[in-house]
């Protein structure tokens, strides 16, 4: 709070002036799987002043409670934006996709192989997985047929794909 004393023709007046730092103050990590569920932001971050307005994609205000819905925003860098006294104030929040599998098929007789993925250095689960850090991967395990895999990204966001093992035919 500033106070400014005016003096003129022999009055004087004063004024006084209070300053608002408008900003976002992080309470919890602002990363998000694409897949997760909605999250009240209050449990996220602070604003000051309380009255302020969140924006950006995948924000949504019910009942002066701002919500944010991962699946709406969609995956990468989104900014969430405070708007209060004519200020702003940005954080950003992240939102991970699905890991990228490429496209696998075996024959029942294929040999193991290291499975990959990007980000690499997650874990891997499923029929047909013998090593779950390492995704070495045995379709003579499993027999013909499509098969669920899942990855879980290092950031602990999880992928869901399939892979085929198709039948041996001699030539």
């Amino acid at each position: 709070r500033y106070e400014f004393t005016l003096f003129e023709a022999g009055c004087t007046d004063e004024i006084f002036v209070n300053v608002e730092d408008v900003r976002l103050e992080l309470e919890a990590d602002l990363f998000f799987c694409w897949e997760d569920n909605e999250v009240n932001l209050n449990d996220y971050v602070n604003r000051n002043p309380g009255d302020g307005i969140l924006s950006g994609p995948g924000v949504m205000e019910n009942n002066d409670e701002f919500y944010f819905n991962p699946i709406r925003s969609g995956p990468g860098r989104h900014p969430l934006v405070l708007e209060a006294l004519n200020c702003t104030d940005t954080l950003w929040i992240e939102v991970e996709g699905d890991a990228d599998i490429p496209d696998y098929q075996f024959c029942e007789r294929s040999d193991a192989l290291i499975l990959q993925a990007d980000p690499p250095g997650g874990l891997w689960s499923g029929p047909g997985i013998l090593d779950e850090n390492s995704g070495l991967f045995d379709p003579q395990s499993l027999g013909v047929g499509t098969f669920e895999i899942f990855y879980t990204s290092p950031s602990g966001c999880l992928t869901t794909d399939t892979i085929e093992v198709f039948l041996f035919t001699e030539v």
